[in-house]
């Protein structure tokens, strides 16, 4: 499902986004910016799964 060489890297990830939204949450008192900053954190990791995603690929042997 994921390239083995990216688990590392996604751990890596989630920690610093969890560090992250909590000093937002502790730290920040306008409700918008503790929004956007939840889904700004969302969007990078999604995007970083995205980027070490290692689908299924189904090739056909051509035999003529």
């Amino acid at each position: 499902m994921f390239h083995k060489e990216g688990y590392k890297i996604m751990g890596i990830a989630v920690i610093l986004l969890i560090i992250v939204n909590l000093l937002a949450q502790t730290f920040i008192y306008t409700y918008w910016i503790k929004i956007a900053i939840l889904l700004g954190t969302v969007l990078l990791f999604f995007l970083i799964i995205q980027f070490f995603r290692n689908p299924k690929r189904n090739t056909e042997v051509n035999t003529s």
